[in-house]
């Protein structure tokens, strides 16, 4: 077992030794994820818990639910909630989204990484952690927003890193369930090229209007961007 800082917070957060520990769209996620003081958050498909612990920080949360359904990942979550004395304010939850219930309307925000892709849409891994974590096996991209639309206030904001190939999925469902997307930051690796992630924002009852903001790079030539570096200070 690994112990591994989390980048502009006072918390670390424990993996595998030979296991995932959080990759730079995790980091992009809870950077784009800007939250008011005091509000209540859930992540969903929370791993390890680097995205509710480091959002619980950078924006001073009053609650973050971190709902993950695999037990591997939920047991190293628990162990960094509890070494960072974090018990009251982040809350591992081990379960599906479609069987964890909270009050109705509870949520400001939920932020999530989810799995890119549809179930059979690829070659099946033989590691079922990372398999999980890829493709809609136990949550789908509209189990979210059903969960959204029945816990998450009205004017509650979505978070959502996902890849431009679902685009037309994501924005189905955000209409269907009235979560209307708003907003979109197109990350490529480097200037001028094909966009690999993009970043979403949705609003519950939000009025029509989409923005897609200016690109942002990841790299510039071999190394992080300057903007990215400062992520990780």
């Amino acid at each position: 077992m690994k112990r591994l800082y989390i980048p502009r917070t006072p918390y670390s957060i424990y993996a595998e030794e030979d296991g995932f520990s959080f990759g730079i769209d995790a980091v992009f996620l809870s950077e784009y994820a800007k939250m008011k003081r005091g509000k209540v958050m859930a992540e969903i498909g929370a791993g390890t818990g680097f995205i509710s612990m480091r959002c619980s920080y950078l924006y001073e949360l009053s609650k973050v639910y971190g709902v993950e359904i695999q037990e591997e990942n939920i047991r190293l979550f628990e162990k960094s909630v509890m070494e960072n004395g974090l018990e009251k304010k982040v809350i591992p939850v081990f379960k599906n989204i479609k069987d964890f219930s909270l009050e109705q309307d509870e949520l400001d925000y939920i932020v999530t990484n989810p799995p890119y892709y549809k179930k059979g849409s690829g070659l099946e891994n033989k590691l079922k952690q990372d398999y999980v974590s890829r493709y809609e096996i136990e949550m789908t991209a509209e189990d979210i927003f059903i969960f959204a639309k029945k816990y998450m206030k009205e004017g509650g904001v979505l978070y959502m890193i996902h890849r431009p190939h679902r685009l037309v999925d994501l924005f189905y469902y955000g209409r269907k369930y009235k979560i209307e997307p708003k907003e979109m930051v197109p990350v490529p690796s480097r200037s001028g090229e094909e966009s690999k992630m993009v970043l979403l924002k949705f609003v519950k009852g939000g009025k029509e209007g989409f923005v897609v903001k200016e690109p942002f790079a990841v790299y510039e030539g071999r190394e992080y961007r300057d903007e990215v570096k400062a992520f990780y200070e």
